[in-house]
């Protein structure tokens, strides 16, 4: 019986639904230390977090990049709030940032 392949497209979708319907991936809470910190001109914040042993990618929108109460720098220690999401074309994924407090 052959089995019936989904698309690249229709897999990162099935992906992106799943992360997003997740309750812990949906609405995460992640604390590490900011590198490749990135202000974009749009006004979307782009950066990483990371311990000893990981890194994760993350990104701001202007809209919640403009509610921040801090600058972020380069090394800072954060908890970082948002969700899940996967970048389709490039099948990559990221926590987008709602809210980030430096510790």
């Amino acid at each position: 019986m052959a089995r019936k392949a989904a698309t690249v497209s229709q897999f990162n979708d099935y992906i992106d639904k799943s992360f997003r319907n997740d309750p812990i991936l949906g609405n995460a809470y992640v604390i590490g230390q900011i590198s490749d910190l990135t202000y974009h001109k749009s006004g979307h914040i782009y950066f990483s977090i990371m311990d000893e042993y990981s890194k994760l990618s993350c990104m701001m929108f202007k809209n919640n990049a403009d509610l921040l109460k801090v600058k972020l720098e380069e090394g800072q220690e954060v908890i970082v709030s948002g969700y899940i999401n996967v970048y389709k074309p490039r099948g990559t994924y990221s926590l987008v940032c709602r809210d980030i407090e430096v510790v």
